[in-house]
């Protein structure tokens, strides 16, 4: 080989080298964006997981007062007790009344009461604690007559081993 061609070959070379040197220089910035997108996704990701935990959280605590509703709320002449009592601490049990702790009158008729209308509603919320509000239609009906009043209440829900129970209740009846 004469000395022209082994120029042309060594800057052929010299060419070659300085291309795979830039691209692999492109490479290297390009997959330091990526690590740095990925870990942005992540970040995201774990994030929307929390929101996502946050919204269970929501939706147990609301099941539990939505039940405690239905349950103390809508009976025949008392509620029953042991049917309210799993939903409740022992703070709010104070507050309520059942059919051993009622004197009542064989003479009157059944008092039936029923809740039409129910609407949930959250208030703030920390790690184990929901404040839940709620609208309902009480309807009674003593003797064939029926009323309606629109009844709200507050709780204060409390998680223990999984689990809400209300730890505080303000009702209000009009």
């Amino acid at each position: 080989m004469n000395k022209k061609t082994m120029i042309i070959l060594g800057v052929g070379l010299l060419i070659i080298l300085i291309t795979l040197i830039v691209q692999n220089q492109q490479l290297k910035s390009d997959k330091e964006g990526m690590e740095e997108a990925i870990k942005s996704m992540e970040e995201k990701l774990e994030d929307k997981k929390q929101g996502a935990n946050t919204t269970e959280v929501y939706l147990r605590a609301s099941s539990t007062a939505e039940e405690f509703i239905k349950t103390y709320f809508q009976f025949t002449n008392q509620p029953n007790k042991d049917e309210v009592l799993p939903f409740v601490t022992s703070n709010v049990e104070d507050q309520l009344s059942f059919q051993d702790e009622v004197e009542t009158d064989d003479n009157l008729s059944d008092v039936v009461t029923k809740v039409n209308n129910l609407e949930i509603y959250y208030g703030q919320n920390t790690d184990d604690r929901q404040e839940i509000f709620a609208r309902f239609d009480s309807e009674i009906e003593v003797d064939g007559t029926q009323t309606h009043s629109p009844s709200f209440v507050k709780f204060d829900m409390i998680q223990n081993n999984n689990s809400w129970k209300i730890d505080d209740m303000e009702f209000m009846q009009y």
